[in-house]
């Protein structure tokens, strides 16, 4: 049942992203995007749990909201067009101002539908904003940097933390869709790549608190995704933040001594987290007590991560270069 349902909403969502991208009349643009809504909705909606039944009516109420001000935007022909779009759009993904919804929400969502709402539901919405660009994306995306950032303190739920983390990383997607180009998928993509095995290796844990992390028995994995979206050096999260920072010439030195400084102070939340929860619990580290008996899901997680961080960071060498 969860595979048909899986396959059934990729479906639908390949309709809407087609929708959105290939038409010109307003309706439809609309329509993809609540064909989107209604696909996830259904998606994460089980029949047998009350907590999925709130958590399908308050993401239809938020999401039919920025739907509602979408459309009614283009009938009242409302001016600053470009301005609105951007502002709509970043409700609807939880960005800058409007970030107050996404970080509740997600503490109601199952791991595997937490990675999905936090990567393929983005995608409709930003490329509006890539198509309606205007510089308030700049104020949007700084916003969303801060937000992130200070946010991400004294938070014990992990779910409600990777969402925080998200809204980091958010505001470098939304100044790399100021380029213009597909510099932001490219962004994307990588923290696809970083972000799947972190969930993935959560849930098969069942890990939700941060007190919880020091119980895990193959820390390394998650050390090393961390470490990672964190951004160190020589790892993916690095080089992707050093080719988003080479494809925006467009900021001034401010705004890049902005992003340099909170990215640095994103990195010490990572650094701290592994150093509370994780270097507390050594004598359990995956490198110092080898079980040779690893169930076999881990080795895929393993694998996965250090494919992503071999591919990605070669990947973006070649295109900085």
């Amino acid at each position: 049942m969860f595979l048909f349902s899986l396959f059934l909403y990729f479906l639908m969502y390949l309709i809407s992203f087609h929708l959105v991208m290939n038409s010109d009349d307003w309706f439809l643009i609309w329509l993809g995007l609540e064909v989107n809504m209604i696909m996830f909705i259904i998606f994460i909606y089980n029949q047998y749990d009350m907590n999925s039944f709130e958590l399908c009516l308050k993401y239809f109420f938020i999401q039919s909201l920025g739907s509602g001000m979408f459309m009614g935007m283009f009938y009242l022909g409302m001016e600053n067009l470009k301005s609105a779009v951007c502002l709509i759009m970043s409700y609807k993904i939880g960005a800058g101002p409007f970030f107050f919804w996404f970080p509740s929400l997600s503490m109601m969502v199952f791991w595997v539908f937490y990675f999905v709402l936090l990567t393929f539901q983005k995608f409709i919405p930003l490329i509006l904003m890539n198509v309606f660009m205007d510089y308030l994306m700049v104020l949007i995306g700084l916003m969303s940097l801060f937000i992130g950032v200070f946010g991400s303190f004294n938070q014990n739920n992990l779910k409600r933390l990777l969402a925080y983390f998200f809204i980091f990383h958010l505001g470098w997607i939304i100044m790399c869709n100021m380029t213009g180009d597909f510099a932001w998928m490219m962004y994307m993509f990588m923290y696809m790549l970083m972000l799947g095995p972190l969930v993935f290796f959560l849930k098969y844990n069942n890990v939700v608190f941060l007190g919880e992390l020091i119980k895990l028995k193959y820390m390394f994995f998650f050390m090393f995704l961390m470490l990672s979206m964190g951004g160190m050096p020589p790892m993916l999260g690095f080089f992707v933040k050093w080719y988003a920072l080479s494809v925006m010439k467009f900021l001034s030195y401010y705004v890049f001594l902005v992003l340099v400084i909170l990215s640095v102070v994103m990195f010490y939340i990572y650094f701290r987290l592994l150093y509370d929860y994780l270097l507390d619990g050594v004598q359990n580290s995956f490198w110092l007590k080898w079980d040779n008996k690893i169930n076999m899901k881990y080795y895929w997680v393993d694998i996965l991560s250090s494919l992503g961080f071999l591919l990605g960071s070669m990947f973006m060498v070649f295109i900085i270069i």
